[in-house]
């Protein structure tokens, strides 16, 4: 595993890269394996009522419904039922809802007249790479051109794997996730808020949200 973290992330970014020693991989400090931990942080409760929702503990501190919001429908542009997590889309951002509350939100998205729709996932895209999962050569190319579709360029993909590799290899592999299917921008935002300052994650908050929903 080591080996692939290190063939993984020179073939990224592009640039040697000196492997650690084994013991700084695998032995984390108590304070490293804190760091770890608060990758997960969750997205937050929610609470579906007639006409609105109320969301508690949203992690992520720039956005607008942190920590606490009670949402009004009339706030709402649109919903992300087949999304995982499902979203909610206020302005130019997207509100993460935990899946436990589908069968509510679908109700009150119909309940309240609420535009139902599809959206980008252009993260899933990005991170293809950071998964637990070899894909070939047609495959990158593929979803490098669903990306470019979606009006980016290849060095912009380039780019934007190259700012989040080390963090997301450390959030797939450190921790031992493994996930093998998809890391969304929920998982994006989850190890950026944990790695980067203050300043530097709410300038990389609406530069993800951004992202996500180009096309």
């Amino acid at each position: 595993m080591l080996d692939l973290f290190y063939y993984l992330i020179n073939h990224l970014v592009g640039k040697p890269s000196e492997p650690k020693q084994k013991e700084e991989t695998y032995a984390f400090s108590e304070s490293r394996t804190d760091e770890l931990v608060k990758f997960f942080c969750g997205i937050g409760e929610s609470e579906i009522l007639d006409e609105s929702i109320k969301t508690t503990d949203y992690p992520f501190e720039p956005s607008t419904v942190f920590p606490n919001k009670e949402i009004h429908f009339s706030e709402i542009d649109e919903i992300h039922l087949d999304e995982y997590p499902p979203t909610l889309k206020i302005g130019d951002e997207l509100i993460f809802i935990s899946r436990e509350y589908i069968a509510e939100l679908k109700e009150f998205t119909e309940r309240n007249n609420i535009k139902e729709a599809n959206r980008n996932s252009n993260w899933n895209r990005i991170t293809e790479p950071f998964l637990d999962t070899e894909f070939d050569e047609e495959q990158k190319q593929k979803t490098i051109e669903l990306l470019i579709e979606n009006g980016f360029t290849e060095k912009e993909v380039a780019d934007s794997r190259k700012e989040i590799a080390d963090y997301m290899m450390e959030y797939n592999f450190g921790t031992m996730l493994w996930d093998w299917v998809s890391l969304g921008l929920n998982d994006v935002l989850s190890v950026m808020r944990v790695k980067l300052k203050k300043e530097e994650f709410q300038e990389f908050y609406w530069r993800a949200m951004e992202i996500e929903q180009r096309k």
